[in-house]
């Protein structure tokens, strides 16, 4: 019979995480909740009897397989650990989680498993199992960064830190904020949407615009879910923060930029450059292409992310500016064929407003 020992949803109510045990074995398990497009996914932690010298036809049964014993370092087993001895540390994206014994990482399901037969860490695994690979010195240190991380995030004045810090940031280059949008709803995590006029000084020779930039707070303060399992060199797209701009804060629009900011975390899924995201509205360039700020080629737009400060977060992470490019369908067919690049170097976004 199945025991649940420990259990526990991660922070954005996306996937849970149990430590189950047949009396035979003890598993960690990373389930989705509700209508999540992910798979299930569980790693061995230890055998609580001799292991067999093989026990792969253990599924077929019904039961979950016990780590051989030429690939586990107690091949004897041991005791089970009491709940109370047990510790559940989610990766700061929410899609990986770590079990800690006794104040020790035990076994670990980061957000990259689930591809070519791997499914997590265990320490003690001493060779590949089913699924179930040897504990890396590396997911050690990653598993004491995650509980680093949680042990600030919850301290009462993180968000207000995180926030204020951010607003100076985007007030070097912009100017003093002229609105301030509140987009969680009041759920985890926390986000919010600043509003700034685009200096008339901007403009130069030209006739200045009644336009508006709009800056996303909040999606730095944690990684973005996926992006492992997509990216090469994930490192500096773990943290962004999306731009965009406006003729007005109309409802619709923040109703947009709410969903769009809070999508990662609400689905476990990213956003990057190249990628676009529809809504089917009736309104003028209610759609977005991602892209990198750089690539914008309106010379005030230019100018203001230029000035914008090169932060590293936690020692670590890169924050990232992308741009979300007011778009049509047309400007979204046209970079998926010829490039965000080149749609963008003869698109002057400023005259769509």
């Amino acid at each position: 019979m199945q025991e649940i020992l420990k259990r526990e949803d991660n922070p954005y109510t996306t996937l849970t995480a149990s430590v189950e045990s047949d009396g035979r074995t003890v598993y960690l398990y990373l389930n989705p909740i509700e209508a999540i497009q992910t798979e299930a996914k569980a790693v061995w932690i230890m055998n609580l009897g001799p292991a067999p010298d093989d026990d792969s036809a253990a599924m077929a049964r019904g039961m979950a397989p016990m780590q051989k014993k030429s690939a586990c370092r107690h091949p004897a087993g041991l005791m089970l650990p009491s709940s109370d001895e047990m510790d559940l540390v989610w990766f700061s994206e929410g899609t990986g989680v770590s079990l800690f014994i006794d104040g020790e990482i035990a076994a670990v399901i980061p957000p990259f498993a689930g591809e070519d037969g791997f499914f997590g860490f265990s320490r003690e695994a001493t060779a590949p199992d089913n699924g179930t690979f040897p504990m890396p010195g590396g997911m050690r240190e990653r598993g004491e960064e995650n509980l680093d991380y949680w042990n600030r995030r919850t301290q009462k004045t993180f968000w207000k830190d995180f926030r204020d810090q951010l607003l100076a940031e985007y007030e070097t280059a912009f100017g003093t904020h002229s609105g301030y949008y509140v987009l969680d709803g009041g759920k985890f995590p926390a986000m919010a949407l600043a509003e700034f006029n685009l200096p008339d000084s901007y403009f130069a020779q030209k006739e200045p615009k009644p336009i508006k930039i709009f800056a996303t707070i909040g999606m730095s303060a944690q990684n973005m879910p996926a992006v492992e399992r997509h990216v090469k060199n994930p490192e500096p797209l773990f943290r962004i923060e999306l731009l965009t701009i406006r003729d007005a804060a109309h409802p619709w629009f923040i109703d947009i930029m709410a969903r769009t900011a809070l999508f990662p975390w609400r689905s476990t899924n990213w956003i990057g450059p190249g990628h676009s995201i529809q809504f089917q509205r009736q309104e003028p360039y209610s759609d977005f292409l991602i892209a990198e700020p750089h690539l914008v080629s309106d010379a005030p737009l230019h100018e203001a992310f230029e000035k914008l400060p090169r932060t590293i977060l936690d020692g670590r992470y890169a924050r990232t500016m992308l741009f979300a490019v007011p778009a049509d369908s047309d400007d979204i067919r046209v970079a998926n064929v010829r490039g965000r690049q080149r749609l963008l170097a003869k698109t002057k976004l400023l005259d769509r407003f």
